[in-house]
């Protein structure tokens, strides 16, 4: 009889074991969230915030930024992009926004200091003391931002093509542009209003 009773128990164990076995078998392996998601309190999951080209990329002269973003932080990281062969500059939020005069006394008397585009001024914090280059500036910029043959080229938005710096002069001031490799309408363009005359080298619009 104890026999015949320990045989039953056995037996029901391994038809357990079996059916739990048979059930992680059919059940699916959770899928890995992305590296940049995150979860949600309920438990779902986050995609990765997109890239705003209009509200994370302007330009700065010397410790100025110029940025179409109104409510940027102290202590926000800033990569500046020379539009030449010099290494990249990492700064940060210092104060601001502020008036034109405040941020560069050169400012002061420039009226549409960024052109038709309403920008909000910045100071710079951690850049040399007698830094006065003129650069593209990402905000809080994405990681991947490389200097190779005198090009800064980074996938901004993750989505698979490279962007690319550049530069010309117009009548009276810079023209920037961000483009996507392979794009012809440029992701970001900016304007910087000198003042004076300048020898204008920026190609005809298509």
């Amino acid at each position: 009889m104890i026999r015949q009773s320990l045989q039953a128990i056995v037996s029901s164990a391994l038809l357990l074991a079996l059916a739990a076995c048979g059930d992680r078998e059919d059940r699916p392996a959770p899928v890995p969230a992305p590296a940049d998601a995150s979860r949600a309190p309920g438990g779902e999951i986050t995609p990765p915030a997109s890239f705003s080209y209009d509200d994370r990329i302007g330009w700065s002269d010397g410790a100025c930024l110029a940025v179409a973003s109104p409510s940027l932080k102290v202590g926000v990281p800033v990569r500046l992009v020379p539009l030449d062969s010099e290494p990249l500059l990492d700064a940060t939020i210092a104060s601001g926004p502020m008036s034109p005069g405040e941020c560069d006394p050169r400012f002061a008397e420039r009226s549409g200091l960024a052109g038709d585009r309403e920008v909000s001024l910045y100071r710079l914090a951690g850049l040399p003391p007698d830094f006065q280059r003129t650069t593209i500036a990402i905000v809080d910029p994405p990681p991947g931002l490389s200097l190779e043959g005198g090009r800064s080229r980074a996938d901004l938005d993750g989505d698979g093509r490279l962007e690319t710096f550049s530069v010309c002069t117009a009548s009276e001031g810079l023209s920037f542009e961000v483009r996507s490799e392979g794009v012809a309408k440029p992701r970001w363009t900016g304007y910087y209003a000198l003042g004076y005359d300048l020898e204008p080298n920026c190609p005809p619009l298509p």
